[in-house]
């Protein structure tokens, strides 16, 4: 299990909200074999870079995918999570790409996602902590809200 973010280059005139569907779609769908965007590769080499390789990504023709595992003990995977947002700060001040939290729905706002970050982080932690011991299905407490959908 991981953490996933998804960076892209907006369109211009579109709602980023709308545009990342079609983005991965796109992805999913595309054939050529296209190298990889400029830009997306980059901003991958520098968030594995700047982590350790502690944030894995995949660069595509369309979007990056970032993947911090929910494994990593929580003092680590807090910073490692806070360099993938710094990063993503300063690829958005300077080539304008936006991030994409497919957990929330939403356009990542960095001080914002932090929080968020943290509190998937510990009940994703808390799930696999459970399952190692033994729990079932219905010794989890039901939950009204999508099973991704963790706050």
């Amino acid at each position: 299990m991981s953490y996933d973010l998804f960076v892209f280059k907006p369109i211009p005139g579109r709602n980023p909200d709308e545009v990342i569907d079609e983005l991965l779609e796109c992805d999913e769908t595309d054939e050529s074999g296209a190298a990889a965007d400029p830009d997306l590769q980059d901003f991958a080499n520098d968030v594995e870079q700047q982590t350790c390789g502690q944030a894995c990504c995949n660069a595509t023709q369309y979007v990056c995918e970032i993947n911090i595992s929910y494994g990593i003990d929580d003092s680590v995977a807090t910073p490692v999570f806070q360099q993938v947002l710094q990063c993503i700060q300063r690829w958005n001040t300077e080539r304008g790409l936006l991030a994409y939290d497919p957990q929330s729905g939403e356009v990542v706002e960095p001080r914002r996602a932090l929080v968020q970050f943290a509190e998937s982080n510990k009940q994703s932690r808390a799930a696999l902590r459970n399952i190692a011991n033994g729990a079932t299905e219905s010794d989890t407490p039901t939950n009204s809200k999508p099973w991704w959908k963790f706050w």
